[in-house]
């Protein structure tokens, strides 16, 4: 350190303020480096998981309005209800998959997809349930459509809406 004591006031002023000025230096880039990684998760929240989940979540509306109009349907008397109830079904189901098409497209991980393979396959079961309540529907066997409803139908939607 006696090196630094036998320097004059000035070189001793110039080299602390050099090293104030390369450590600021390096604290402004080791913060820009930080800031790039902040952006790129609020993009990737921005662009990927807010569209996704606002798609998960209509698609999860889609499938209550679905059930509510087969709910409906089997509590309807005449052909004119019931076709207005498969009308309302057919374009919920549309609707469905406009949304199903948007979140499919921003499936990110491995995960996320073992995820969605699990629900269309428990919603593939839950479907083939609904069929059968149409046609029981249909036949005006309502009180079987109703015990379909609230037993293995109910079960199936559980599982797929969990």
């Amino acid at each position: 350190m006696n090196w630094f004591n036998n320097r004059k006031m000035s070189t001793k002023l110039s080299l602390s303020f050099g090293l104030v000025l390369l450590l600021a230096a390096v604290i402004g880039g080791f913060a820009l480096l930080q800031l790039n990684r902040v952006a790129a998760t609020a993009d990737d929240l921005g662009n990927n998981w807010l569209p996704a989940t606002r798609a998960a979540s209509d698609m999860n509306t889609n499938t209550s309005d679905l059930r509510i109009a087969e709910l409906q349907h089997v509590q309807s008397l005449t052909d004119a209800e019931m076709a207005a109830y498969e009308k309302a079904m057919d374009q919920t189901m549309a609707v469905f998959a406009k949304n199903e098409a948007e979140y499919v497209s921003l499936i990110a991980s491995p995960e996320e997809q073992q995820l969605w393979d699990t629900f269309k396959k428990q919603w593939a079961e839950y479907l083939q349930e609904h069929q059968k309540i149409l046609t029981l529907s249909r036949a005006n066997r309502n009180d079987e459509a109703k015990a379909l409803i609230r037993g293995t139908a109910q079960e199936k939607f559980d599982t797929a809406s969990a």
